[in-house]
Protein backbone atom coordinates (compact mmCIF):
# COMPACT_ATOMS: atom_id res chain seq x y z
CA UNK A 1 0.00 0.00 0.00
CA UNK A 2 1.42 3.21 -1.20
CA UNK A 3 1.33 6.87 0.95
CA UNK A 4 -0.58 9.29 -1.38
CA UNK A 5 -1.60 12.78 -0.04
CA UNK A 6 -4.80 12.55 -1.50
CA UNK A 7 -6.25 10.73 1.21
CA UNK A 8 -5.03 12.87 3.98
CA UNK A 9 -6.34 16.09 5.50
CA UNK A 10 -4.80 18.27 8.47
CA UNK A 11 -6.25 18.82 12.04
CA UNK A 12 -5.01 21.66 14.26
CA UNK A 13 -5.45 20.27 17.43
CA UNK A 14 -3.34 23.25 19.06
CA UNK A 15 -5.69 25.80 17.71
CA UNK A 16 -9.08 23.74 18.80
CA UNK A 17 -7.55 23.78 22.25
CA UNK A 18 -7.33 27.00 22.52
CA UNK A 19 -10.42 27.59 20.68
CA UNK A 20 -12.36 25.99 23.23
CA UNK A 21 -10.01 27.49 26.48
CA UNK A 22 -9.10 24.18 26.96
CA UNK A 23 -5.49 23.65 28.63
CA UNK A 24 -1.94 23.21 26.41
CA UNK A 25 1.22 23.09 28.11
CA UNK A 26 3.67 26.04 27.86
CA UNK A 27 6.49 23.92 26.28
CA UNK A 28 3.30 22.75 23.27
CA UNK A 29 3.84 25.11 20.41
CA UNK A 30 2.03 23.35 17.74
CA UNK A 31 -0.20 20.30 17.39
CA UNK A 32 -1.56 18.84 14.14
CA UNK A 33 -3.04 16.02 13.32
CA UNK A 34 -2.23 14.14 9.58
CA UNK A 35 -5.90 12.44 9.21
CA UNK A 36 -6.14 9.68 6.58
CA UNK A 37 -8.04 6.59 5.57
CA UNK A 38 -6.74 3.06 4.32
CA UNK A 39 -9.74 1.77 3.96
CA UNK A 40 -11.72 0.95 -0.01
CA UNK A 41 -14.87 -0.29 1.74
CA UNK A 42 -17.33 0.00 4.36
CA UNK A 43 -18.32 -3.18 5.02
CA UNK A 44 -20.06 -2.49 8.34
CA UNK A 45 -21.02 0.67 10.31
CA UNK A 46 -19.61 -0.24 13.51
CA UNK A 47 -15.79 -0.01 11.77
CA UNK A 48 -16.17 3.85 11.57
CA UNK A 49 -14.74 3.87 15.03
CA UNK A 50 -11.30 2.58 13.46
CA UNK A 51 -11.17 4.97 10.51
CA UNK A 52 -9.72 7.30 9.64
CA UNK A 53 -6.20 6.97 11.22
CA UNK A 54 -4.19 9.96 12.54
CA UNK A 55 -0.50 10.53 12.94
CA UNK A 56 0.35 13.45 15.41
CA UNK A 57 3.05 16.01 14.98
CA UNK A 58 3.88 18.15 17.66
CA UNK A 59 6.58 20.60 17.95
CA UNK A 60 7.58 21.59 21.83
CA UNK A 61 10.05 23.89 22.69
CA UNK A 62 12.72 21.74 21.82
CA UNK A 63 11.68 18.78 19.69
CA UNK A 64 9.66 17.80 17.67
CA UNK A 65 7.54 14.70 18.55
CA UNK A 66 5.72 12.42 15.99
CA UNK A 67 2.96 9.64 17.33
CA UNK A 68 0.38 6.99 16.21
CA UNK A 69 -1.73 4.40 17.37
CA UNK A 70 -0.64 1.34 15.71
CA UNK A 71 -3.59 -0.26 13.23
CA UNK A 72 -4.96 -3.74 13.62
CA UNK A 73 -3.29 -4.55 10.21
CA UNK A 74 -0.15 -5.16 10.05
CA UNK A 75 0.70 -3.86 6.69
CA UNK A 76 -1.13 -0.24 8.04
CA UNK A 77 0.70 -0.34 10.63
CA UNK A 78 4.12 -0.72 8.36
CA UNK A 79 2.97 1.92 5.98
CA UNK A 80 2.13 4.29 8.85
CA UNK A 81 5.74 3.55 9.88
CA UNK A 82 7.41 4.54 6.92
CA UNK A 83 5.58 7.89 6.55
CA UNK A 84 6.70 8.44 10.15
CA UNK A 85 10.18 7.98 9.42
CA UNK A 86 9.66 10.30 5.99
CA UNK A 87 8.62 12.73 8.40
CA UNK A 88 11.17 12.48 10.72
CA UNK A 89 13.49 13.13 7.62
CA UNK A 90 11.48 15.94 6.64
CA UNK A 91 11.68 17.57 9.89
CA UNK A 92 15.08 17.09 10.24
CA UNK A 93 16.18 18.11 6.82
CA UNK A 94 13.66 21.64 7.12
CA UNK A 95 16.02 23.86 9.63
CA UNK A 96 12.86 26.44 10.15
CA UNK A 97 12.79 28.04 13.24
CA UNK A 98 10.45 27.10 16.45
CA UNK A 99 7.86 29.68 16.17
CA UNK A 100 4.04 30.01 18.16
CA UNK A 101 1.30 29.14 16.46
CA UNK A 102 -1.39 31.79 15.65
CA UNK A 103 -4.01 32.80 18.48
Amino acid sequence: MEWTTQRQSKFDHWKHTKTINGEISDRILAAYNIIFCFGKKLPDPNTLTMRPRSIGVCETDTHFVISFTEAPNQEMTSVMLGRVDELDREIKVVNHPVTQPEN
